[in-house]
């Protein structure tokens, strides 16, 4: 995360409990390894009433061109860990607390079978849309690298879902973690490194290079796809 970004959310941070007071549970800050990092933020309650007090704090932070945080109650992740198991195990692994009074997600336990059952139908999802990407955008060689990077922004909480469920630690960063989940598979998923710095723009590709790399991309995405499908999850 870029340090004045940083800065920026421990800025709102501030704003937040300004206006939310003893509302607040929990403020923190995860996605370190992405250009602008995220905000999560767990409230006592959050019914429409005490959102809207901080619709001021949000229209700054839309002029930052940060993303919009998380905000939660307490109960509602109690009761949603099943429905976004990826998402909660996302953030659990890579946070750091700025304001807290409680620290709802350290107690967090996210179950297997749901973070793969979530895993089969993200990856499946995502690989029904790039077949549909390559038949309508084959000779748009921009388009399909925008459809890469879109793709491993989703790709990288289903790689630490794979970590999670082979009982390894989960990285900080998120090249290691697609090192990781290279090394943990019976199949190379070394495409994926490329896919991350595309993603970041850390390096381009020549127009002639596109297609066969978009080859090889999809080929590792259906391997992981079925390595996903063939997983058993043991309790």
């Amino acid at each position: 995360m870029n340090l004045n970004n940083k800065e920026l959310w421990l800025k709102f941070a501030q704003e937040f409990q300004s206006v939310w007071y003893s509302e607040i549970l929990q403020i923190a800050i995860y996605s370190h390894d992405s250009a602008t990092g995220k905000m999560i933020i767990v409230l006592k309650d959050d019914n429409t009433g005490i959102l809207l007090k901080a619709k001021d704090v949000i229209k700054s932070l839309n002029k930052k061109k940060l993303p919009m945080p998380l905000i939660l109650s307490k109960k509602y992740i109690e009761t949603s860990l099943d429905s976004f198991p990826l998402e909660f195990l996302n953030i659990v692994t890579d946070y750091e607390n700025v304001i807290m009074n409680e620290d709802v997600l350290k107690d967090i336990f996210v179950d297997k079978s749901d973070v793969r059952l979530e895993m089969e139908r993200e990856i499946k999802g995502k690989w029904l849309h790039i077949k549909m990407a390559l038949l309508n955008q084959s000779g748009n060689y921009k388009q399909l690298i925008e459809v890469i990077r879109i793709s491993m922004n989703s790709l990288l909480p289903i790689l630490k879902g794979l970590i999670y469920l082979l009982d390894s630690e989960i990285p900080n960063r998120d090249l290691d973690i697609i090192k990781l989940a290279d090394k943990k598979t019976d199949f190379s998923i070394d495409s994926f490194v490329l896919g991350y710095e595309l993603l970041h723009n850390k390096t381009k590709i020549d127009k002639d290079e596109v297609i066969p790399y978009f080859t090889k991309f999809t080929s590792q995405l259906q391997k992981l796809m079925k390595f996903v499908d063939d997983l058993i999850v043991l309790k």
